[in-house]
């Protein structure tokens, strides 16, 4: 025991110790001063003990524990754990339960007694030391009825039942049937069901179950149930079963009847069997052993096959001889009864003569099931039950007795004897019994006849055991004298289980020369004395087999590689097996004369040993196996196929083709299974399809066709796949192990032309079907025109369409059929699926001409239409006269007042030139784009170590190594290419992160740029291979995807300082003052102008402009600033700082928590003003408080003071004095201290304070400090306890401190005291932590809020808006008449009014920045700014599309690697979060629109052309129309950047050289290596052993210096 503490809870004394070495918590409950008693053991997963500091919070409840490693809190009690009553009080009356829990019986859960409503009323709070818990003890008149008895009145009595409040009932649940209950003491009356409400019972059952539970209006819980059930008897069909079952059924003898109401049984002289568990008392007969039965049979009974027999059966309870009239005995015979009349004798019944047949011919015994019928004298049949299973034997001597030897030794009761050549019964002998061979009477069979051997051949080393076949091979192994064969004795020791008698004996072969020899043997004859010597011609050989090949010669160490051996006399011997080295290799198929195969056991990596085989212990050898490295998977696409299959899978990885067979394995969870009563869910079906190896690295597999196991074809399929590569079973779950899905699509369908014929009209044919593009592209689908292939030129859903080939192709299909109309036939091949579309036909010259003349035709009936058109559209011009009215209405809107924003923008912006931009430090930059959602952080200093000369020896050897290219090449490839599954992303990016700081610090960031260079060569090789080429560099998950993300954020720092910085600051600003004119709610970040349709404020929010004047403490006005009247005072304390801040590092400056706003309210009076009201709790909602509550007017003086720990003190803060000096001032009061010195400290104030209720306080200003101690004399200590306030609330709002005589120097002990303190905290660390923290707690402080107990009972805040409301715009439908704008439909004037304020307010915020925008999209994409690095990457890139012909491929190809590169790496993302770049912290609502914004730079560099729909955002069609000037733009930068000078690599590296000089000296080079290396540990400890070889060599030495320092 290690700690002690005690609690008492309701009366009883609980200890919680803790112990010395488990780390568990022992909770103790104190019976007496004598006995104790432990009722709960708490592991609190640690190791060591728990220390004496243990103490428990009596109000909470909770438990503070200090451990060795850990400062734990918890819950003194854990009522929870307790889901029963029985596991929550006990079971044995206060012995075993938890003294702070009892049950709670209405609510059913296990409570603290505060817990539960009225714990003291009736049983409603069962205590721990109940002694009986709330059960339902018994249901009247049973707990089950017939399905026939529906709505009959049940009595449920309840132990511990409570009494309900009034106008509370209680309900029976009958499943989901309510019963209303009347209660009556503890019993419940109800109702059952009807039968409508019975659920059905299932077939082969006799019964159904269903809940019968009680039911609390008051707490709308079902807290106590059972189970109540509903049967027929009538599913029973025999005696014995009806009256042995679980229900009160009884048994109708001469009806043939199971019913629970016995008394409809009428008939004359009826029995009737009570059933065992009818509780009705009764006369009758009862139970299963009442029944009509066959008593056990004594002995076997046997029928020879087409021999008349009779038998004797036993019965019981049979009915009086005059009931019956007949008896039939029958048996079930191969499916056809066969049956024979029977006589009755008592209770024996005695089945008449009859000869029973069978015919089959493989089975020597037949056992048939007897059955006794009886009928009575109305006619009636009966079967007897027969419990136990009365039968009988059926049997042929002849069959599977061939011969004498098996004849005479079968079962003597069989009487079977050989005669005539043959197997016979006894009675069935023509022949004289002295001509018989019987088992006994010492007849001799026939004399061996010899058929053949096996094996036919053994090695000339011997130990073959030979099995010698034929007929009359004794009559049992004692008597097989002798195996000769040639003249050698073949040993019969030892193999007496190898024996079939009468047809085969086995012997052990000597060693012998090659050579063919016979066999032959001896038996002793029937007499005991006659020696037999066989006959018949059988010769055994002798051979030297030889192994001359095998292949393959290596596989992977997981073995299962399927192995073929070549050779001579390969089939020698009985015992065949093959070995590499001493592990076997599994002979899979049978050996053939010059072939075997094998599958080879496991081994290790770079293993060799030698293959041989064994003929009967004779050994052959051959060369030597490799065991090679396991194959590993990496990477496989595409991951979506359809129903049908066939689609071409591309799988990447290493030492793929180290294995023989390769497969794809699709595991499906069939939707189609056969369900029985206990089925659990769907069967998993796999599909196994083959793939074709293509080296190491790349195989290609087909996916199967699924369909068999899918039910329905209108949905998406997931399945899950791995792959058979040999015996390398990590391979299976590929899929699961890397979180990749396969998924199925439905089948496409292809319309055929209609009428089978299409004429071509055009060079294009269109074909038309469903689901066309579904898991397919361009390239798989193949379409023939007659022979002729035609490449796929588009693909939709619902269409695709070729380019047909200019002279008509020959007649017929792809295959060279369907000729008979002699025209081409279109087929469509998609994947494993070939579609017929008809035939095509081709207009001849004639037919061209009369085409134009019917266009020419058309042409003019359209000219005449338009006509018409036109003159009615001119009638309807006056109906839409007032839709265009709106237009003009909305466009004079979004102009109004655009001058004058754009003219205050443009101030603010002038701003940015003169007080510049607030950088984040060159470290803080590095961090944030190279370490964003990673949990490592390299140090800026170095770590202490015990060695740390070792410790430096061993990271400046690491430190060379990674200087080193080719080790550097292999560090990547090894941890991505080879062990991509086993090492987590975040571990990757940590990795590659770590690393090029290291390169940065090593000034190395050449050599990394060479390394990527010859990575990214590799991989553009191999995708071209495979059509992925559009994929690549599109993601950061592996350690050189990071690195080369990480090289673009360190190589665009100068260009981003000196070019594009500024224009996205200034759009930021322009941004954010932007969404500041216009209210934004301070909960929920949503503002009235926005760029974000989905942040906008949903409703028109009423407000005006103040212009608040902030003085400084001596008064004077230092700025003048803009606010509104709806913002909340941590709003407008945010707007102030930004106006006295300007553009200074948001870290360096205070925020809005840190101060408090002081209007000056009148002359002598202050007020401070708060976001909450000091008022009682409430559960209505509560508004945050906003200057228009407080009424405050325009040009209303303000003060920004301190905020510290008091709200008191904050009066006596600091004031923000001018913009030039914004520091942390106090008033102070320089005090001599007894020893001379001098002190800062805060005077002590006594105050009248008059609270308001609209929140806030009053404060005064002057005449209200009085110093009673004269100056001369040492001033004594003042604290803000010395502060004695008498309160009264005004209207006003805040809480009113007077000027004149309020401040006493001495202290009042009677009256409450206001303690008051002050806590300073470094302003600029703070401000970093919530800068870091920002995107990670969205609380309500970074909204502006000063209040953080948000979630207190009572309190549910809001600003502009109680609710969070959606706003949807009504769809825009073609048949619906007017016009369109961006996808809000005008086609009613009313709805347009309503739903034009939130996006007129969008498309106005738009033209208020569009140019800030513009802006930085040029100096982006300026060809003269982009970084020389760049310009060598986009070169590089052009020169590989141009050595595989890419252009011609796609030419769109190079594009999406530099998309991929500079837009998606960087600049989308440094657009959505300035804060990566400079030191602000943007609002919620500013956030939202840079994500348009960098998001429509994304889309301007996208390559596809997405076409806006109804399902399109809002956002997207906002921009829709400049998307396609920027994408121009785009285009022009990277032909500018192709066109412009090549950079060399001499100025690749100076330009490199300066990226290092930038982050030079700013991290720990030391450190970052240690960490580092730290990682990679941990990375090679989770890798396979060919990892570990390949880095191994080269890190040991660097292990070992670590392990001689102790460093480690």
């Amino acid at each position: 025991m290690s700690s002690i503490i005690t609690t008492i809870e309701m009366n009883h004394t609980v200890a919680i110790i803790g112990t010395d070495s488990r780390g568990e918590l022992l909770k103790v409950h104190i019976q007496s001063k004598t006995s104790a008693r432990l009722y709960e053991r708490v592991d609190l997963n640690i190791t060591g003990s728990v220390l004496k500091d243990v103490k428990i919070n009596d109000t909470t409840r909770e438990m503070y524990i200090l451990t060795e490693q850990k400062f734990l809190k918890m819950r003194v009690e854990n009522c929870g754990q307790y889901t029963t009553c029985e596991t929550c009080i006990g079971t044995d009356a206060g012995m075993d339960g938890d003294p702070y829990c009892g049950w709670c019986t209405l609510q059913r859960q296990c409570t603290l007694y505060s817990e539960c409503k009225m714990p003291d009323v009736s049983t409603r709070w069962l205590a721990y030391n109940t002694a009986q818990c709330i059960e339902i003890t018994n249901v009247d008149p049973y707990n089950n009825l017939p399905i026939t008895d529906t709505e009959q009145q049940v009595t449920v009595s309840v132990e511990q039942l409570p009494d309900l409040l009034t106008n509370m009932t209680y309900e029976c649940w009958f499943g989901s049937y309510v019963s209303q209950a009347t209660k009556t003491n503890k019993d419940l009356r109800c109702v059952s069901p009807p039968g409508n409400r019975i659920p059905p019972i299932q077939q082969g059952d006799d019964g159904v179950a269903i809940r019968l539970s009680i039911y609390s209006s008051e707490t709308s819980v079902s807290f106590v149930d059972t189970s109540f059930y509903f049967y027929e008897c009538s599913t029973h069909t025999s005696c014995v079963s009806c009256v042995d079952s679980r229900w009160a059924c009884d048994w109708c003898v001469f009806e043939n009847r199971c019913t629970h109401v016995s008394s409809t049984c009428a008939g004359d002289n009826e029995i009737i069997i009570t059933g065992q568990n009818n509780p009705a008392l009764s006369l009758a007969p009862k139970g299963p052993g009442s029944c009509p039965q066959l008593l056990a049979q004594n002995t076997e009974v046997l029928l020879p096959n087409g021999i008349e027999r009779s038998l004797q059966v036993m019965t019981t309870n049979l009915p009086d001889q005059t009931q019956i009239t007949s008896f039939e005995c029958s048996f079930d015979i191969e499916g056809i009864r066969q049956t024979t009349t029977a006589q009755r004798n008592d209770d024996t019944i005695m089945c008449d003569m009859k000869a029973y047949t069978y015919t089959s011919t493989d089975e020597a015994e037949l056992i048939v099931k007897l059955t006794i019928e009886w009928t009575d004298t109305s006619n009636k049949p009966h079967i007897l039950d027969d419990l136990f299973n009365n039968n009988a034997t059926l049997y042929k001597c002849g069959v599977l007795k061939p011969d004498c030897s098996r004849c005479v030794t079968a079962r003597p009761e069989l009487e079977c004897v050989w005669c005539n050549a043959m197997c016979e019964l006894r009675e069935s002998c023509t022949t004289v019994e002295g001509d018989w061979v019987t088992h006994n009477n010492n007849a001799n069979c026939p004399d061996p006849v010899l058929q053949g051997v096996y094996p036919l051949s053994g090695p000339i080393e011997g130990n073959t055991i030979v099995s010698v076949m034929g007929t009359d091979i004794g009559t049992g192994f004692h008597t097989v004298l002798n195996v000769m064969i040639g003249d050698q004795e073949c040993h019969l020791d030892g193999l007496e289980a190898y024996y079939e008698i009468g047809h085969s004996v086995s012997c052990l072969t000597q060693s012998r020369v090659e050579s063919v020899v016979p066999v032959s043997l001896t038996v002793r004859g029937g007499d005991g004395t006659t020696l037999q010597e066989s006959k018949g011609n059988v010769n055994f050989q002798y051979r030297v087999p030889s192994i001359t090949s095998f292949s393959p010669r290596f596989g992977p160490a997981a073995g299962g590689t399927r192995i073929t051996i070549n050779g001579m006399a390969l089939n020698t011997g009985r015992n065949i097996q093959a070995f590499i080295g001493d592990k076997a290799c599994i002979i899979t198929s049978p050996v053939t004369e010059t072939k075997a195969v094998c599958t080879c056991s496991e081994g290790s990596v770079g293993q060799m040993e030698i293959l041989k085989m064994s003929f009967d212990g004779a050994d052959k050898t051959s060369e030597v196996y490799t065991f090679s490295d396991n194959p590993v998977i990496t990477e496989v696409s595409p991951t979506t196929s359809i129903y049908s299959g066939g689609r071409e899978m591309v799988v990447r990885g290493a030492h793929l083709d180290t294995a023989q067979m390769a497969s794809l394995v699709v595991t499906v969870a069939s939707q189609i299974t056969k369900r029985s009563v206990s089925s659990e869910g769907p069967n998993n079906i796999e599909f196994v399809e083959s793939c074709a190896v293509e080296g190491s690295e790349f195989m290609r597999c087909y996916t199967p066709n699924i369909t068999s196991a899918i039910s329905s074809s209108q949905s998406k399929h997931t399945v899950t796949f791995g792959f058979i590569m040999d015996g390398v079973s990590d391979l299976l779950t590929w899929s699961e192990d890397n979180n990749v899905d396969l998924e199925f699509f439905p089948d496409p369908e292809y319309d055929e032309f209609e009428n089978n014929l299409y004429d071509k009209m055009e060079n294009l044919l269109k074909i038309k079907g469903k689901l066309i593009n579904n898991a397919i592209t361009e390239s798989e689908i193949i379409i023939y025109v007659g022979p002729v292939r035609s490449d796929v030129t588009f693909i939709e859903e619902t269409a695709l369409g070729c380019i047909l080939p200019k002279e008509q192709p020959p007649a017929g299909d792809f295959t060279g059929q369907d000729k008979e109309r002699g025209l081409p036939v279109v087929w469509v091949v998609h994947s494993n699926l070939e579609f017929r579309i008809g035939y095509i036909s081709y207009p001849s010259a004639n037919a061209t001409i009369a085409v134009l003349a019917v266009i020419g035709a058309l042409i003019f009936i359209i000219l005449v239409c338009t006509v018409i058109y036109l003159t009615i559209r001119l009638k309807r011009a006056r109906r839409d006269a007032d839709l265009l009215v709106l237009k003009k209405d909305l466009l004079e809107d979004v102009k109004k007042g655009l001058s004058q924003r754009k003219f205050d923008i443009l101030r603010l912006t002038s701003d940015v030139e003169e007080s510049g931009m607030p950088f984040v430090s060159h470290r803080d930059y590095a961090t944030n784009m190279l370490f964003i959602g990673q949990e490592v952080r390299p140090t800026t200093t170095d770590e202490e170590y015990a060695e740390y000369a070792m410790v430096e020896e061993a990271m400046m050897m690491f430190s060379e190594l990674l200087g080193n290219k080719n080790f550097l090449l292999i560090f990547i490839q090894t941890l991505d290419t080879r062990s991509r599954s086993k090492i987590s992303v975040k571990e990757r990016q940590s990795i590659a992160s770590l690393l090029t700081v290291t390169m940065v610090l090593n000034d190395t960031l050449d050599i990394l740029t060479d390394v990527l260079l010859t990575l990214m060569s590799q991989k553009i090789k191999d995708a071209q291979a495979t059509n992925r080429e559009l994929l690549l560099f599109s993601k950061t998950d592996s350690v050189f995807e990071k690195l080369l993300s990480n090289w673009v954020s360190l190589c665009l720092y100068d260009q981003l300082k000196n070019h594009t910085a500024y224009p996205l600051f200034v759009l930021y600003r322009a941004i954010k003052y932007r969404t500041e004119q216009g209210p934004i709610d301070a909960v929920t970040g949503q503002a009235e102008f926005s760029l974000n349709f989905e942040n906008l404020l949903q409703e028109t929010v009423n407000f005006n402009i103040l212009t608040l004047v902030v003085l400084n403490r001596e008064g004077n006005v230092i700025k003048e600033v803009k606010v509104l009247d709806v913002d909340t005072i941590s709003q407008v304390k945010e707007k102030i700082l930004d106006a006295l801040h300007l553009n200074k590092p948001y870290s360096s400056r205070p925020s809005a928590n840190q101060v408090s706003l002081v209007w000056h309210q009148r002359k002598n009076e202050r007020l401070i003003l708060t976001d909450k009201s000091i008022r009682r709790l409430t559960n209505k909602p509560s508004p945050l408080k906003t200057l228009k509550d407080f009424q405050v007017p325009d040009r209303a003086p303000v003060t920004l003071v301190d905020e510290g720990t008091g709200q008191a003190e904050s009066c006596c803060g600091p004031v923000h004095q001018d913009q030039e000096n914004i520091a942390h001032e106090y008033f102070t009061i320089q005090v001599e201290n007894r020893y001379g010195g001098h002190q800062d400290q805060h005077l002590a104030m006594e105050v009248d304070s008059i609270f308001t209720e609209e929140g806030g306080y009053c404060i005064p200003t002057k005449g209200s400090i009085q110093h009673k101690i004269p100056p001369d004399k040492p001033q004594p200590e003042l604290t803000t306890n010395a502060m004695e306030a008498e309160s009264t609330f005004t209207e006003e709002g805040g809480y009113c401190i007077p000027t004149k005589g309020s401040i006493q120097q001495k202290i009042s002990h009677n009256e409450p005291q206001l303690e008051l303190t002050t806590n300073v905290t470094d302003s600029a660390q703070q401000k970093q932590y919530e800068r870091e923290t920002a995107y990670e707690h969205m609380s309500l402080d970074n909204a502006g809020l000063e209040d953080e107990e948000q979630d207190q009972e009572g309190f549910r805040d809001w600003h502009l808006t109680q609710k969070k409301e959606s706003f949807t715009i009504e769809e825009h439908r073609p048949e619906q008449q007017g016009s369109k704008l961006c996808c809000i439909s005008l086609n009613k004037q009313s709805q347009w009014a309503a739903n034009k304020v939130p996006f007129q307010r969008v498309l106005s915020s738009k033209s208020v920045i569009q140019e800030y925008v513009d802006n930085m999209f040029q100096t982006i994409l300026s060809v003269e700014s982009a970084p020389k690095a760049i310009k060598f990457l986009f070169d590089f890139f052009d020169d590989q599309a141009d050595m595989y012909d890419l252009k011609s491929k796609d030419p769109e190809i190079k594009c999406a690697w530099k998309n991929n590169i500079l837009p998606l790496r960087f600049w989308s993302n440094a657009i959505k979060h300035p804060d990566y770049i400079f030191d602000i912290q943007p609002t919620p609502s500013v956030e939202a629109s840079m994500d348009v914004i960098g998001q429509l730079f994304h889309d301007a560099h996208d390559t596809k052309t997405d076409k806006l729909g109804q399902e399109s955002s809002i956002n997207k069609f906002l921009y829709s129309r400049e998307k396609t000037k920027y994408q121009r733009l785009v285009r022009q930068y990277y032909k500018g950047v192709e066109e412009s000078t090549p950079v060399t690599t001499q100025d690749l590296n100076t330009e490199l050289q300066k990226a290092s000089q930038n982050f030079t000296g700013l991290f720990s080079k030391l450190s970052t290596l240690m960490q580092l290396w730290d990682l990679l540990l941990v990375v090679l400890k989770t890798k396979d052993q060919s990892d570990q070889k390949h880095l191994g060599c080269l890190l040991q030495e660097v292990k070992e210096t670590l392990s001689r320092g102790n460093a480690l």
